[in-house]
């Protein structure tokens, strides 16, 4: 177990430490740091009650969030590039060993952020297509949670935004109303009310110390995120290097034995297949509209039917399910499968 692991149970377990915020004369525990706030704090007070502190009551809580985010992001593709891409983007998000390992693990912390982002843009693009302003409000009250969890998701979503300007700037443009842009101001202030009464009373200290530009030693950076990107930037942070352990042990697991058959790789090919896609992407043929056309089954050929969408959605978070990590398997696995069951009974 890892310190940022359990970060966020400072407040609950002895010596507690974190931010407290006064309103109305009352004391509430809003921050644990500048930017790092007590949402996952919150849900796990009431299960570290009931159930103890223990590595799976760590981590089962944040793999269910990590199955969550698969269904939510088969939702996403569904509504935006229809069936075969949902099933595909699924698997392939479900069987990402980087997006198994930080949700299971959760440094960072990860797991909420991805689960809210990726619920927050489902919401909008289900505004998009219908125009009900429930999915306006819901998609920047989670976009305003995720900044409360962890204010960094600024960067994340300052990236999906400007994406989508430069990619349909007509059709966002063609959506604004002054009704319209207070839902969604009112429902984001909501969302990240604790993180904005936390900044009022300090100086607004999360915005000064870490929002900022900073162009020094670029080298490095970009030496970093083509690690990141490798996948190789874990060895050495999640893992221990050979050299760190005095007498390392013979490989014993299959997944290792494969590994030193293949020479123990240190890094993916995901950069050149990102390059592919975008090479791709210019030859992709579809409908004018292709981002944003209603949810269809285009896939099935003449004769065919499509599996059901309980079968579709089991299908999809099943890899991730079965995935290995560090972690007694069993109870895991039970657990992610009633997730995934709740997960399909969704009305999306």
């Amino acid at each position: 177990m890892e310190d940022d692991e359990a970060i966020f149970a400072m407040p609950i377990l002895q010596p507690r430490s974190g931010m407290w915020v006064t309103v109305w004369h009352s004391h509430f525990l809003f921050m644990l740091m500048t930017y790092l706030g007590t949402v996952k704090t919150w849900i796990y007070a009431p299960i570290l009650r009931v159930f103890g502190a223990g590595v799976w009551v760590l981590r089962e809580p944040a793999l269910l969030a990590g199955a969550a985010g698969i269904w939510l992001f088969y939702l996403l593709l569904r509504r935006t590039n229809g069936e075969r891409a949902a099933v595909l983007g699924a698997w392939l998000l479900a069987v990402d060993s980087i997006y198994m390992l930080t949700t299971c693990f959760d440094w960072g912390p990860v797991a909420l952020q991805h689960l809210l982002e990726i619920g927050a843009m489902a919401a909008l693009v289900r505004f998009y297509q219908e125009r009900r302003q429930r999915f306006l409000a819901l998609g920047f009250f989670l976009f305003g949670l995720a900044m409360w969890d962890k204010a960094l998701a600024a960067w994340m979503l300052s990236g999906i935004g400007i994406g989508v300007l430069i990619v349909m700037p007509r059709q966002v443009f063609g959506l604004f109303t002054r009704r319209r842009v207070g839902v969604a101001l009112l429902a984001f202030t909501m969302g990240s009310l604790p993180l904005l009464l936390f900044n009022a009373q300090n100086h607004w200290v999360t915005f000064r110390g870490n929002f900022k530009r900073d162009f020094s030693d670029l080298p490095n950076k970009s030496r970093m995120l083509m690690n990141t990107v490798g996948g190789q930037g874990l060895f050495g942070y999640m893992t221990g290097e050979d050299r760190d352990t005095p007498q390392p042990h013979p490989p014993g697991a299959l997944v290792q034995q494969i590994s030193g058959w293949a020479g123990h790789p240190r890094y993916n090919l995901m950069i050149y297949a990102f390059l592919l896609a975008v090479l791709l992407a210019v030859l992709a043929r579809g409908r004018p509209c292709g981002p944003f056309w209603p949810p269809s089954s285009p896939w099935p050929s003449p004769g065919s039917r499509w599996p059901s969408r309980r079968a579709r959605a089991g299908a999809c978070i099943t890899p991730f399910c079965c995935g290995r990590c560090p972690w007694p398997s069993w109870p895991s696995r039970s657990a992610l499968h009633r997730a995934a069951s709740a997960a399909r009974a969704c009305p999306w």
